[in-house]
């Protein structure tokens, strides 16, 4: 108002600032001012307020941490149950029975058509990705299932607190080394074994930081046997989803020549952020791919670096990891093993001047008559991984290359950790859109740490936007808390562990792939603990619930159905009516007031209050026809005199209606 009147503005506080606008044209540039403030106050509020939310979530995710931390420590030092009540017991999400279940709908559907899911809050339920019994390569599961039984606590005092069934809280869970999952609410699990927490991007983003992903697939027409493109693309496919908001990736293919798969939103001769976006139109571009020429090794690895090093602004200012599959010798460029070493020594000399830092290569050999001999030298000369794959072992290859990460996550120099961020993803449960805070445990007993497993809660999308919705600041703000790079020790002793590690079974015995370079033996670095024996009790059986479900409808959809097709279809009658009876009221109204509208428009005005003229004997006022118009400051030009302003008497109404009405009429259509 100040404004408009060309005012001085006084301040009202000592937090006001204090200005005068004298000359129209300074308007323009204090309202421009003013919405700038206004739009920053605006953002800083909305700003202030996801952090607060996030910061919520990130204590959940701490008492989290702390009972998985007690629950370890305990099971492994004291060998004492992680719980010793009599419930607590571990139900198997496949094939057990739920605890006083109830259907809600905050935490999805059934999928089958039900209303709603049924879940317990009562107790949390295991997921694994291989059967829970007593044979070698199962062992870890079992002890996993044990260890982690005293999560409950945590799990009941988080929902306490938010109150349960609650939107704000959705799921809790717990992911280990072995791929043990316990998730709470307890759910049922349509399809066994099919979940490996392992390969989620909540638990790589909480053990191997911020990373660069190069990903170099061969796709020479000898790839087209065996089904070896398909496999390879399932793989790639496996390692994109793995990529977080805080990583940077590219993909480059090579046959005869070498090319970056890119365009669009994807740069080309870079990096770009690993973006949901981004990783969609790489997954699209990967499944298009099809076998054809030769294979020019030479051409990968150059621009595999031309890539890392162009990328100035666009990476993660981090570790850097290149994933190379292959299935045959070199067969065009420059072929010779030695000068190809040669080449990426080079190479990753010009990428370690100008950023700091190394690239790891992870090597794979698909097929039984795939290169062994470069691969494996291509990794050995980057302090990498080399695997070898054959025909029948997709699950394998998926596994191996998905599990890269492992290298960071056990090479770690220190075991502290913060909680970390995702971004926004669509829950396979159902509930929504939503993103994960994880943090994770090692063991710190063990020189380098030992990563024992990751926590995480889920929070929902629609939470977040409540408080802010700006997509791209929901992420800027995610991003900043997620940023930490841990500081690796690379040992002679963790590489060659890493290096056995069977991917079938997760055993560490393939000693095929070790590089001839590392210790013969390697002494345990494990420290005692305070009390016990520092060894994890054998376990050969786990403590399961009793009571098994009939199917997966039965424990994941009781309850949330209606009784009977006749009641659903009465409800769907009922609410039918409802919404017809909403919309005839609103035509309803709507007529009423055009009508009402119309006949204010319509309505002869009054006329103004009657007085004898001063000449004329008292005589009784002649009989209105109409009530007197309101009075008028301005008479429009033509008006007939007896109107003009202050004159109350008039000498011929029937003369002067007419006219009166119709300029009356005139001026309110305009």
């Amino acid at each position: 108002v100040s404004v408009a009147r060309n005012e001085t503005l006084r301040p009202k506080s000592c937090c006001f600032l204090h200005f005068t606008l004298t000359m129209s044209n300074q308007r323009p540039l204090f309202l421009l001012a003013l919405l700038l403030v206004g739009s920053w106050t605006v953002v800083s509020a909305s700003k202030a307020a996801l952090n607060n939310l996030l910061q919520l979530k990130e204590q959940e995710v701490n008492r989290l941490f702390d009972q998985l931390n007690r629950s370890y420590y305990s099971f492994k030092c004291d060998q004492q149950p992680t719980c010793t009540d009599l419930s607590c017991c571990s139900t198997l999400a496949c094939s057990g029975s739920l605890s006083e279940s109830q259907c809600v709908d905050t935490f999805g559907g059934c999928r089958s058509g039900g209303n709603g899911r049924a879940v317990s809050f009562q107790t949390s339920t295991i997921f694994t990705t291989r059967a829970a019994q007593a044979t070698n390569e199962a062992i870890d599961v079992l002890r996993d299932i044990e260890m982690t039984g005293g999560m409950d606590t945590a799990f009941l005092s988080n929902a306490e607190t938010a109150g349960f069934g609650d939107s704000d809280l959705k799921w809790q869970y717990v992911g280990t080394t072995s791929g043990t999952w316990r998730i709470y609410p307890g759910l049922s699990q349509e399809t066994c074994y099919d979940y490996d927490p392992r390969l989620r991007p909540w638990y790589v983003a909480a053990t191997s930081g911020p990373k660069d992903v190069v990903l170099v697939i061969d796709r020479s027409a000898s790839m087209s046997a065996s089904s070896r493109m398909t496999l390879t693309i399932q793989a790639v496919l496996t390692v994109l989803e793995t990529l977080t908001l805080s990583d940077h990736v590219a993909v480059v293919v090579f046959d005869s020549t070498a090319d970056q798969l890119c365009g669009g939103v994807v740069p080309c001769g870079t990096l770009a952020p690993a973006t949901a976006e981004v990783v969609e139109y790489l997954k699209e571009e990967v499944e298009d791919l099809s076998p054809s020429g030769q294979t020019n090794v030479e051409q990968a690895i150059r621009l595999t670096y031309d890539i890392l090093i162009q990328s100035v602004e666009l990476n993660s200012n981090c570790h850097t990891a290149v994933l190379f599959l292959t299935d045959g010798e070199p067969t065009l460029g420059t072929t010779s093993q030695s000068s190809l070493i040669s080449i990426l020594n080079q190479q990753q000399s010009s990428f370690s001047t100008s950023r700091g830092r190394e690239a790891v290569w992870f090597t794979y050999s698909l097929g039984r008559t795939a290169s062994q001999s470069l691969p494996k030298a291509v990794a050995c000369a980057t302090d990498g991984i080399w695997a070898s794959i054959v025909e029948g072992q997709g699950a394998q290859l998926r596994v191996a290359m998905g599990s890269y990460y492992d290298y960071f996550a056990s090479l770690r120099a220190s075991g502290s950790t913060d909680v970390v961020w995702v971004e926004p993803y669509e829950d396979a449960n159902g509930a929504g859109q939503m993103t994960t805070a994880s943090r994770a445990l090692y063991d710190l007993t063990v020189t380098p740490p030992r990563l024992v497993g990751v926590v995480g809660v889920d929070l929902l999308m629609a939470d977040i936007v409540d408080v802010e919705p700006d997509y791209d600041l929901q992420l800027e703000i995610l991003k900043s808390r997620s940023f930490t790079c841990p500081t690796l020790a690379t040992t002679d002793c963790e590489l060659k562990a890493l290096r056995q590690i069977n991917y079938f079974d997760r055993s560490v015995t393939n000693t095929n792939s070790l590089c001839g370079t590392e210790p013969v033996s390697c002494t345990s670095q494990e420290v005692q603990c305070a009390t016990g024996a520092g060894q994890f009790p054998g376990v050969t059986e786990a403590t399961l619930c009793s009571g098994t479900r009939s199917s997966y409808e039965e424990e994941a959809c009781t309850g949330c159905f209606s009784s009977n097709s006749s009641s659903s279809n009465a409800s769907g009658v009922v609410i039918a009516v409802v919404v017809i009876l909403v919309l005839l009221l609103i035509v309803a109204g709507f007529v009423f007031y055009r009508r009402k509208q119309e006949s204010t428009q319509l309505a002869p005005p009054t006329a103004p209050a009657r007085a004898p003229a001063a000449s004329a004997p008292a005589a009784s006022a002649p009989p209105a026809p109409w009530s007197a118009p309101p009075a008028h400051n301005h008479v429009p030009t033509g008006y007939p005199a007896p109107y003009a302003p202050g004159t109350v008497a008039y000498t011929s109404p029937d003369d002067a209606l007419p006219s009166y009405n119709q300029a009356v009429l005139s001026s309110s259509q305009v």
